[in-house]
């Protein structure tokens, strides 16, 4: 089994607008702009974006595990203390991931991805390998 590239996390604070449908709709719009040959299927809570032959997989996790690891991730972060405050009281997010991808040929769909779940109103991009917020 290959490692997963893209991990990311996009923190979900309560009262965000953001949903799976949702973030599902602003792809479809990203995507059907471009000439690039694209599907996406939403399963439940599971959403996966497919180009070609490569699949990001995002998934929305609302389990009550995710508020004590959003405390975890708070407090490794430096500066700010609204912000830290925000992170840790984030209950749900989306986990994604992406297929190997050694030349990084999609690179650039994983930074769409993040900039479109940064669309809605508090989600704040966590990069897992690198234990730090992306969008602050």
């Amino acid at each position: 089994m290959g490692y997963n590239y893209y991990q990311y996390f996009g923190l979900i604070a309560p009262g965000s607008d953001a949903s799976l449908k949702a973030l599902k709709d602003k792809l479809y719009t990203w995507y059907s702009e471009s000439d690039d040959l694209f599907d996406l299927k939403l399963d439940g809570n599971q959403l996966k974006l497919s180009l070609g032959d490569y699949v990001f997989t995002i998934h929305y996790n609302d389990a009550p595990t995710v508020l004590a690891e959003s405390k975890e991730m708070a407090e490794i972060l430096k500066g700010d203390s609204d912000l830290k405050t925000a992170v840790a009281s984030c209950t749900a997010r989306f986990e994604m991931h992406g297929d190997e991808d050694e030349e990084m040929d999609y690179f650039n769909d994983s930074l769409y991805i993040q900039e479109h779940w940064e669309d809605f109103e508090g989600v704040f991009t966590f990069d897992i390998i690198n234990g730090e917020l992306l969008n602050v």
